[in-house]
C-alpha cells in the first residue's frame, strides 16, 4: 500500500486520513498524548478514536476523529465547562 492510497484524498479534497502529527494538531493533543491513548484505549476522559496502523505508520481516519470530537458538547465558557456544558 502507498502513501498515496494510505492519505487517500475524498470528494471534498481533504484528506480520509491523517497521520498522528496531523490528528494530534486537528484534535488539539500532543502527539505523545495520542500514542498513550492508543495503549490505553482512553483519550480525554472517554474512549479513544479508533485508528489504522499501516506497518509502522498510524493513521486516523478523518470521519472517526469527527464522531469522536461529536461527543463533546460546545460550551462558551468556563463556568458553563463546570456544569457539564448545560
Amino acid at each position: 500500500m502507498t502513501l498515496l492510497t494510505a492519505n487517500a484524498i475524498g470528494r471534498d479534497g481533504l484528506p480520509q486520513r491523517l497521520s498522528e502529527a496531523q490528528a494530534s494538531h486537528y484534535l488539539g493533543f500532543a502527539q505523545a498524548t495520542l500514542r498513550k491513548s492508543r495503549a490505553t484505549g482512553e483519550l480525554g476522559g472517554v474512549p479513544a478514536p479508533k485508528y489504522l496502523k499501516l506497518g509502522r505508520r498510524v493513521f486516523y481516519p478523518l470521519a472517526e476523529l469527527d464522531a469522536w470530537l461529536s461527543q463533546f458538547d460546545p460550551v462558551s465558557n468556563t463556568a458553563q465547562a463546570a456544569q457539564g456544558g448545560k
